[in-house]
């Protein structure tokens, strides 16, 4: 590709960045990267713009594996070129043979793979190419993500949006006939992104159902939907951003096909893996800022969790807290459900509600000279993340008592 050819097609790829949103940061490919030993580097959230040229031309982009409990989404945009729009995308394990996925779909703007699992956390490989091998692609650009595969299964009933499951990272789940479908809620936050990806045939059973992805806005009004590809393939909508804040619900149908057969589902939220907006704050009281305690004194630590989205949060969620034992002591625990002698835990094994507001005070009492940090922790089982929370540090004196003076 010429110098000025790469530059015009650049402009015409910030253009077309501009109109989806993505806000990756964008590379060029560089050749020569016909093998997975000569594979271009690349993150993930990430963009790169390439083309394929001469005919017959393979591109491979390395990327970081996260291990297994980890996988990707790759879409491939061939709207810039001015030949072939029949590219191909492939998802190769470490050892740049074996494949995981090829060709999940077809989008308005080429084709995506979506969600495979990675096999370790040794380098993983894209490869792009045109279908036939027998023209060029003068023009494309990868969208590639790494997102958690958590894999909770949908739980019936949720064939409506007011009993769609609070949505996960990802699901696997099965649309038990034609008549059936399987809702998930999230809630949005106005301009965030939103995309949604489908696999129809996650553990490769050669699958026979026609499944269909809609999205539903917080007034129950269709968004988008993606009902394209033909059975067996996943769907994707693309990326929305989003006109108001509220709870978004997707949907997964069948129109024909095996009774049963499972597919994988998930989100993109702004650009990286769903999970639900929450607020923690933690204060250590009482002196001001930048003051230290000193020996004998109380020391109180509020700590609170608010939920700020209507839905609840499903499953174990565990809050926790982190303090010195060398110089300061447990008083009070707060109710705490779990005690070690560093760690205090409160355990909510049924979740929490929407809009639910946890307060706890913990009171200690300084009992040494110390210069030490303070920490607070939240897990959330049902996405298979945490927080690592506040780092509160704090400092102990010793308390000197002057003579009195006559």
């Amino acid at each position: 590709m010429t110098l000025l050819k790469r530059w015009i097609l650049l402009l015409v790829i910030s253009v077309t960045l501009t109109g989806l949103t993505f806000a990756a940061p964008v590379i060029q490919e560089q050749e020569p990267n016909d093998t997975p030993a000569q594979a271009n580097s690349l993150r993930s959230p990430g963009t790169v713009v390439g083309d394929i040229n001469p005919a017959g031309d393979v591109d491979y982009f390395a990327i970081p594996g996260m291990g297994t409990g980890w996988g990707t989404i790759a879409l491939l945009d061939v709207t810039a070129s001015q030949h072939s729009w029949d590219g191909a995308l492939t998802v190769l394990a470490p050892d740049g043979n074996t494949v995981l996925g090829e060709n999940d779909g077809a989008w308005h703007k080429g084709i995506f793979v979506a969600w495979h699992r990675y096999q370790g956390r040794s380098e993983h490989y894209i490869r792009v190419s045109e279908q036939g091998h027998n023209d060029i692609i003068d023009g494309y650009m990868l969208h590639v993500f790494s997102l958690p595969m958590v894999d909770r299964s949908e739980q019936e009933p949720n064939n409506t949006l007011a009993t769609a499951n609070t949505s996960s990272i990802s699901h696997l789940g099965r649309v038990d006939a034609e008549t059936d479908r399987d809702c998930f809620a999230l809630y949005g936050d106005k301009d965030a992104t939103l995309l949604l990806a489908l696999n129809g045939d996650p553990l490769k059973h050669h699958n026979t159902t026609d499944f269909a992805l809609r999205l539903y806005g917080p007034d129950g009004t269709l968004i988008d939907e993606s009902d394209g590809n033909p059975a067996g393939r996943g769907e994707i909508i693309d990326e929305h951003t989003l006109n108001v804040s509220g709870v978004y619900t997707y949907c997964v149908e069948a129109h024909a096909g095996t009774v049963g057969e499972m597919y994988r589902v998930g989100p993109i939220y702004r650009e990286k893996h769903y999970s639900p907006p929450f607020q923690m704050d933690a204060q250590l009281a009482p002196p001001e800022e930048g003051k230290a305690f000193h020996t004998g004194e109380i020391m109180r630590f509020h700590l609170s969790f608010t939920s700020t989205s209507p839905l609840p949060i499903p499953d174990l969620v565990r809050i926790g807290m982190r303090y010195e034992p060398q110089c300061q002591q447990v008083l009070d625990s707060g109710g705490a459900t779990i005690t070690t002698d560093r760690y205090l835990y409160w355990s909510y094994p049924q979740g929490i509600g929407g809009y639910e507001v946890i307060s706890k005070t913990v009171t200690l009492r300084a009992t040494r000279p110390c210069q030490a940090t303070m920490r607070t922790s939240l897990e959330m089982k049902y996405y298979k993340t945490g927080w690592g929370g506040h780092n509160i540090p704090f400092r102990i004196n010793y308390l000197y008592y002057l003579p009195a003076l006559y």
